[in-house]
């Protein structure tokens, strides 16, 4: 065919750089293969044979020439495309003379064409050396129409300074520790792959504001790992990820923690740090998957999930956490541990399955609040001895969730505590609330049904506990208490709650005793015995509530005096003191007692 031949020739003076040569080979087979509209295909190579040798030849001249050139090359690189929109070369032509013709943003709808018809046949664009220089030459292709087919552009903090990192070397660099260390403020945007860290992790820096975005489409996945426990001897692994007074925010990441340390953390955030986790996945075998501590420290999760880890989330050292939208299931021990002053917020999160509790507040933690919240099936482990939320000290409140089938407590508060339970559902579980040792407490709207113990209130020390417009079914709903025990002040008419004295031997009664003594420590709030990552006057005292009229010190703007004999009670007045003698006798006796 004499088309055929024309384009041979054309190739072999294209070859020998003779480009006005052929050029006009090209432009005679173009002529034949224009009239046959069967033969389109060939006629699409052509075009694009013909936009090259115009491109190549722009490049050895200058000025007007040379954008004359690249104008010819342009055209018919559309030209390709017109008679095959599906051969990547014809995009190639386009993109490459955008890109001398310096329109580099027309150019980046091409490249993305370019990366689908890969996609398409299956094959990988990484792998296509000319596509892949073309794409460095561009400088930031990566920053606008690619990223957005990864839908994941929105998410992109600073578009204007991004470097793609990819495990097999085609991006812009390979290492992300070298990429943070280079500038203090950057984007990086990760393939596909996995990142072993081995012995050093990612270290956030002070001042740095480091964005790491993962670039993943359905069924792929970017995953930063550290090796097992078969490390060489001596070797301590670091945490996969420390911020240290950095800013921090990650997106669409994979991060699995292989060796075993019980204080190793795929993410730590310490000294002020901030940390944004969106939509990634942790599997840890450390204590712990993501840990905030120190005052200052904050971490936000969303849309994150924490699956079969041996540790959850640990909010201590004053450290501010927020989970949003996040499941954390299968947890070997402990899901949500709050300690030390720390503070969490949670809503529309799931905890199940855990080993022991779904969320514990221990003593110092200043509280949390938990909204449209589902605790499922913890304590699966270790039984009826956990609660699948604990709460031994601080300001908590818990609306519009849900509590079902844990073995265990379903609510356990403890001295110190105050709690706001209201529009929530307990069921499933051995109790489904439990009130112990002088905690405070109003439950509102709730339903607690399907419990073998609807409520417990156990040596409560004459605490109020409010109890309105619920709906209690259970067996047995109790108040246990000892002879010297004052009953706690309730209202809500509408429950009807029996209460059993027990008479106490002396062995219990020395137990009983403790419990007073560490009470009175409490409502001290000794500095000396709070460890010194807590003692800040942020952590709140427990609530005081005045047993005369049960009001607590914020509703009567007063700081309430103590009991001049047991120097534990308080009330508001004097009035209230008399009025409530009766009711406190026995108990200031004892602790009274308890004081020598």
């Amino acid at each position: 065919m004499a088309w055929a031949c024309a384009k041979e020739e054309g190739n072999q003076y294209f070859a020998n750089r003779r480009y006005n040569d052929a050029i006009e080979k090209y432009s005679y087979a173009i002529q034949i293969l224009a009239s046959n509209p069967e033969l389109s295909a060939d006629l699409a190579r052509v075009y694009s044979n013909r936009s090259a040798a115009y491109l190549q030849m722009g490049l050895t001249f200058h000025d007007s020439e040379r954008t004359e050139c690249f104008r010819h090359s342009l055209a018919d690189g559309h030209n390709c495309i017109a008679a095959d929109s599906d051969f990547e070369k014809g995009h190639f032509r386009v993109a490459k003379a955008l890109l001398c013709l310096n329109y580099k943003g027309d150019g980046l709808d091409h490249i993305t064409k370019i990366i689908e018809l890969h996609r398409q046949r299956k094959t990988d664009y990484r792998q296509d050396k000319v596509l892949a220089q073309l794409m460095k030459d561009y400088k930031y292709w990566q920053q606008r129409k690619v990223l957005r087919s990864y839908q994941v552009w929105d998410k992109v903090k600073y578009k204007d300074k991004c470097f793609v990192i990819d495990p097999y070397g085609a991006g812009d660099m390979e290492h992300i520790q070298s990429a943070i260390n280079m500038m203090s403020r950057v984007s990086l945007l990760v393939l596909p792959g996995a990142f072993l860290f081995r012995e050093k992790g990612i270290l956030i820096k002070p001042q740095q504001d480091i964005d790491i975005v993962g670039l993943c489409h359905p069924g792929e996945e970017t995953a930063f790992e550290t090796p097992n426990d078969t490390a060489p001897q001596g070797v301590i692994f670091d945490h996969t990820v420390t911020v240290v007074n950095g800013i921090l925010s990650m997106t669409n990441i994979t991060v699995r923690q292989q060796f075993n340390h019980a204080e190793r953390h795929a993410i730590l955030v310490v000294k002020g740090g901030k940390c944004m986790l969106n939509n990634c996945k942790f599997w840890s075998k450390a204590s712990g998957s993501i840990a905030a501590t120190d005052p200052g420290s904050k971490l936000v999760a969303r849309n994150c999930v924490l699956n079969e880890s041996c540790g959850g989330i640990i909010v201590c050292g004053q450290s501010k956490v927020v989970v949003d939208q996040c499941q954390i299931t299968n947890v070997a021990r402990i899901g949500v541990e709050i300690r030390d002053g720390g503070f969490l917020t949670m809503r529309d999160t799931e905890v199940s399955n855990s080993g022991r509790q779904g969320l514990v507040c221990h003593a110092y933690g200043e509280g949390f609040h938990l909204q449209r919240c589902k605790f499922m099936n913890n304590a699966c482990h270790f039984g009826e001895n956990e609660a699948a939320i604990s709460v031994a000290t601080g300001k908590v409140s818990v609306a519009e969730c849900e509590i079902l089938n844990n073995k265990g407590t379903g609510l356990g508060l403890d001295s110190g505590s105050h709690c706001i339970l209201k529009d929530s559902q307990i069921s499933g579980s051995k109790v489904a609330l439990s009130l112990c040792h002088g905690c405070t407490a109003h439950i509102t709207n709730n339903k607690l049904i399907n419990n073998r113990y609807g409520l417990t209130i156990l040596f409560n020390l004459g605490k109020d506990i409010v109890l309105q417009g619920n709906t209690i079914e259970a067996a047995l709903n109790e108040i246990i208490l000892t002879k010297e025990d004052s009953i706690p002040k309730m209202t809500g008419a509408e429950h009807k709650v029996e209460v059993f004295q027990i008479d106490i031997g002396e062995q219990m009664l020395s137990e009983k005793l403790k419990i007073l003594r560490k009470q009175k420590k409490l409502n001290k709030f000794d500095e000396n015995n709070r460890p010194a990552s807590a003692r800040d006057e942020r952590v709140p005292t427990q609530m005081r509530v005045c047993p005369g009229c049960g009001l607590d010190e914020e509703a009567k703007r007063q700081a309430f005096k103590k009991c001049s004999a047991c120097k534990v009670t308080f009330y508001c007045s004097a009035d209230c003191q008399k009025k409530d003698w009766e009711m406190h006798k026995n108990q200031c006796r004892l602790l009274k007692e308890a004081q020598h």
